[in-house]
């Protein structure tokens, strides 16, 4: 089965007010229905999160679906640059996560 990431590139050194403007300008973009069948899926990818001081650690774990073993995993650090503003933490966390995703193999 194929993969198809859409790529999104935007700045990252936003204020939270542009940062919100842009949130809502992606929000159109969501992909709400897809052809997928959960059936087909052999591998989830999923990523967190953890803050000490202004650093943020990110990390990204894929696993074998359905039997749940650990294929892989990455983690990246990067100092967050955006404040915590509730409902904007894709901003503050999104260049850890996507630096813990590039870092994966498969």
């Amino acid at each position: 089965m194929e993969t198809k990431i859409r790529s999104l590139t935007h700045p990252w050194n936003l204020s939270p007010k542009d940062a919100r403007t842009l949130q809502i300008q992606l929000s159109r973009r969501v992909v709400r229905e897809s052809d997928i069948n959960i059936e087909n899926v052999t591998t989830v990818t999923g990523v967190d999160t953890h803050y000490q001081g202004d650093l943020s650690l990110a990390v990204a774990v894929t696993i074998r679906f359905p039997e749940l073993e650990t294929v892989e995993c990455s983690t990246a650090v990067k100092r967050a640059t955006f404040p915590y503003v509730s409902g904007l933490l894709a901003f503050r966390e999104g260049p850890a996560i996507l630096a813990a995703l590039n870092n994966l193999t498969l």
